[in-house]
């Protein structure tokens, strides 16, 4: 019967694996500067440009066809966060 436990449980080689998995994760969380989030500041260039289409050019930062895209869909879909 012990045997069979043993048989059917976890390797400690796949314990380590995702031990090391987590710590890695959990440094990145922790040495990162998520702010001011890139997604959210795209998101909000999108919502922006959706209220007061114009031409936005192409000297910003980012390319703006992704501001077009989810604009026209942010337009389509009155309320994107909700």
């Amino acid at each position: 019967m012990l045997d069979q436990m043993r048989e059917n449980s976890i390797p400690r080689w796949l314990w380590i694996v995702l031990l090391c998995g987590g710590l890695l994760r959990l440094s990145a969380i922790l040495l990162s500067d998520p702010s001011p989030g890139d997604g959210l500041t795209r998101l909000s260039s999108a919502y922006l440009w959706a209220k007061h289409p114009e031409w936005e050019g192409l000297t910003a930062v980012w390319m703006p066809l992704h501001w077009y895209l989810m604009g026209m869909l942010i337009r389509l879909w009155e309320k994107p966060l909700f």
